[in-house]
């Protein structure tokens, strides 16, 4: 049977004028091979809105020491400590981040929800901004010397990486015949295969534009329904892109020939993953599907019980780890669709909308109560709990030290 763990306390941290100093941390070496624990859990930075208002969308990005994360409910992205959470230094915003960063040896680049764009070096000093005139919920896509920035007007921007001057802007057309309350919060990542870069877009086209001019080579009408919106962007494998949009349908596209070679009726507000021959398709409706990714005959289909979409499923060696905008965290089985680990404390949790990030024996997840996670696979001598046990200890109460 599956586990259900309990969660660690949540501590209200002081983050506003308490950095310390990045200092080598507990390594977290290792696979992630079983089932995790909670090793702590610190509430996000900034102000708690609404829990009816509130979707934290910024996914974390996992360096050797550091967790870079953005808030809801604050104007900056934050550096964490790996093995507490404690607060290294922040990068400020224009207004919240809802977007994972990109991080490298020498800047970290981000963008953030009032359509500004920022390169700061790894020490917190600005190298230059841009403005894209709407909010930016996805990371840029760093291609050499280059960043590509989707925008939710339909924008796509190519920035140069070291001055943050414009290249080039692509446009795309409205749909006239949408309201714009029906419209989704999409402009996923830019994905580039063969010199193209493939973009997604909420009228539901899929429009591939060349990386040096911005202009459009070809167009493919894939989403369908109330929400076409193309949430996730497409997974690209050999010379087929695997996407959806959100109401549906899930396609398999050979980008040759445009043609479909296979479709599924359901929709999808993530990036599909691919083990093997076995394409797995995480459901705007709590479904994850494994389906044959030549033929896209189903496998087995998994469940969630929630309402919610699923995240992008990542590939582990101890199975799918999976989580639901209106539901909890699982592990699920890739070859059965067998749940085999479950962890859900409802209003603390209250849903996870984007993917954890994993590196090691570590995964964090943001969730939608505005709570930040470390789940951490014990170390194989570690002796497994007892059901007596506890499987948690709340490990502080601010960042004092």
């Amino acid at each position: 049977m599956a586990g259900v763990l309990p969660l660690v306390l949540i501590a209200a941290a002081p983050w506003r004028g308490q950095q310390v100093d990045l200092v080598p941390v507990e390594s977290f070496d290792g696979a992630f091979d079983r089932p995790p624990r909670v090793s702590w859990g610190r509430a996000l930075p900034g102000g708690r809105p609404s829990a009816g208002a509130r979707s934290e969308l910024g996914r974390p990005h996992l360096t050797a020491s550091s967790i870079f994360v953005g808030s809801s409910g604050d104007d900056a992205l934050f550096e964490l400590r790996r093995d507490d959470g404690s607060l290294v230094r922040s990068f400020p915003a224009g207004a919240a981040v809802m977007a994972e960063p990109e991080v490298r040896d020498a800047f970290v680049l981000f963008s953030d929800s009032a359509g500004y764009t920022w390169r700061y070096d790894r020490e917190g000093s600005l190298a230059w901004k841009h403005y894209a005139g709407a909010p930016v919920l996805a990371r840029p896509l760093v291609v050499a010397d280059a960043a590509y920035i989707s925008a939710l007007d339909g924008t796509v921007h190519a920035v140069d990486l070291a001055s943050g001057a414009t290249r080039w802007l692509y446009t795309h057309p409205r749909d006239a015949t949408r309201q714009a309350d029906l419209e989704l919060f999409g402009a996923p990542t830019p994905v580039l295969a063969a010199g193209l870069l493939l973009v997604g877009f909420h009228d539901g086209s899929l429009v591939a534009l060349d990386e040096a001019s911005g202009e459009p080579a070809w167009e493919s009408r894939v989403g369908e329904g109330r929400y076409p919106d193309l949430i996730g962007p497409p997974l690209i494998e050999g010379q087929h892109a695997f996407l959806g949009g959100f109401s549906a349908p899930f396609l398999c596209l050979d980008l040759d020939s445009r043609v479909v070679a296979w479709r599924l009726d359901a929709g999808v507000a993530a990036q599909a993953a691919v083990q093997g021959q076995t394409v797995f398709v995480p459901g705007s409706d709590g479904k994850l599907r494994a389906l044959d990714r030549y033929s896209g005959v189903e496998i087995w289909s998994w469940d969630s019980q929630t309402a919610g979409a699923l995240t992008a499923p990542l590939s582990t060696q101890a199975g799918l780890l999976i989580a639901s905008s209106d539901g909890g965290i699982w592990l699920i089985d890739p070859y059965t669709g067998l749940e085999t680990w479950h962890f859900d404390e409802g209003y603390m949790l209250d849903g996870v909308s984007v993917a954890l990030a994993i590196d090691g024996r570590q995964a964090i997840a943001v969730t939608n109560a505005g709570n930040l996670l470390s789940l951490v696979v014990p170390r194989a001598s570690t002796p497994g709990p007892h059901a007596a046990d506890p499987l948690w200890q709340a490990p502080f109460a601010s960042d004092a030290r």
